[in-house]
């Protein structure tokens, strides 16, 4: 496992063996993890090992073991020469109403969200409409939308027929050093944000 966070769905057998993993892992309270422990995994694992011993989890550590890996990278606008953009949108509950709660309008741009993690609440004209894990909703240009989300941790794929949420985000947010989604959100500039997006063709509505 390679990434910052992976998640994996296995076969678990005997089911007693799940408490191995209570016993290596640490109790954390936040949204996801915490993006800048600096504590050694090596050593935090060698303080556990005479725990896992004394258990009987029946564990036999192999630290040079070669792993397979699947790429699958998103394609990018340069790939799609500007036509298309697929990219990962992630927030949390606990923030509370982020920026795109405002309703706003990308006016010459589909979109299509398709719900990876947690839930969404898509409001389309006034009407509420609850976006699950595996769901995707779509959305024609001009129209007018509000996007909450509703898990501790969500997560979705965002396709756009161009410049979308991604472009708004990146030129309108700031640089961020870590890999996972902050316990704490930074605050937003509401008034650079809707002047960002009138140079991306996206309406804020006004208030």
């Amino acid at each position: 496992m390679l990434g910052p966070w992976t998640e994996t769905v296995e076969l678990i057998t005997p089911g007693t063996w799940i408490d191995f993993f209570r016993c290596v892992s640490d109790e954390y309270t936040g949204i996801m993890a915490d993006d800048f422990d600096t504590r050694s995994t090596l050593q935090v694992m060698v303080s556990k090992i005479h725990l896992i011993q004394e258990r009987q989890y029946d564990v036999i550590f192999h630290p040079g073991h070669q792993l397979c890996v699947l790429s699958r990278p998103f394609i990018t606008t340069c790939q799609a020469v500007g036509k298309f953009v697929i990219t990962s949108i992630e927030s949390s509950l606990l923030y509370g109403p982020s920026v795109v709660y405002q309703p706003f309008t990308l006016q010459s741009v589909h979109q299509v969200y398709h719900v990876l993690d947690g839930a969404i609440n898509v409001t389309i004209d006034g009407e509420e409409n609850v976006v699950w894990v595996g769901e995707t909703v779509f959305i024609p240009a001009g129209t007018q939308i509000q996007v909450a989300f509703l898990g501790k941790y969500t997560r979705f794929w965002a396709f756009s027929t161009g410049n979308g949420l991604e472009a708004l985000v990146e030129k309108a947010g700031e640089a961020y050093e870590g890999y996972m989604v902050p316990d704490k959100p930074s605050e937003a500039d509401l008034g650079h944000v809707r002047e960002i997006a009138k140079t991306l063709d996206i309406i804020f509505q006004s208030r």
